[in-house]
């Protein structure tokens, strides 16, 4: 076994996505400007190993190391987060309305805001308070505002923190019994 086919053996994680023009995007997160396309999915992910060889041959024939894929180990899942009382609260409500704790509400919110980033639709995508008109929600003495548009992709991030998110579960990711 080659050195070039022992690297391409090993786990390196790709990032997929669409461009502009309609295209299928396949991104090496630990070799930076490895990058390959296709038509469909598969199409990019298949290309992305010969970008990979291509890659690596470059670095080698340069002198360079290659270096090998992150450990998912180093990311234990757990992060301590300070934000303002008043934020604290509002997500704690709006989970309770989604019926699901303030910990998977968080996480559905943040996975929903990466793929949002990642997917580029931030500038592409109307406020759900364009799609739908808001209804009020009482929520002890101050109403919470949340659109009643249940499409996913449906509130930017910053919707979805002013508390304008959608209310269905799929708006979300998430999955009844509040598990994602």
């Amino acid at each position: 076994m080659s050195k070039i086919d022992h690297y391409l053996a090993l786990n390196y994680h790709k990032r997929l996505y669409q461009d502009d023009e309609g295209d299928w995007i396949a991104e090496v997160d630990d070799l930076p400007g490895c990058i390959a396309d296709g038509e469909t999915p598969d199409e990019a992910i298949a290309s992305s190993r010969e970008a990979m060889r291509m890659w690596m041959e470059s670095r080698m024939s340069s002198g360079l190391d290659i270096p090998e894929p992150s450990i998912a180990d180093e990311y234990s899942g757990r992060i301590l987060l300070r934000m303002p009382k008043y934020i604290h609260r509002m997500l704690a409500i709006q989970a309770q309305q989604e019926g699901s704790s303030l910990n998977q509400f968080i996480v559905s919110l943040l996975s929903y805001g990466c793929a949002q980033i990642r997917s580029n639709l931030l500038q592409e995508i109307p406020a759900a308070s364009e799609l739908a008109p808001p209804m009020q929600y009482p929520a002890g003495n101050v109403p919470v505002v949340a659109s009643n548009f249940q499409g996913a992709g449906a509130a930017g991030v910053k919707e979805v923190l002013a508390g304008l998110s959608g209310t269905g579960r799929h708006a979300y990711g998430a999955t009844q019994g509040g598990q994602a």
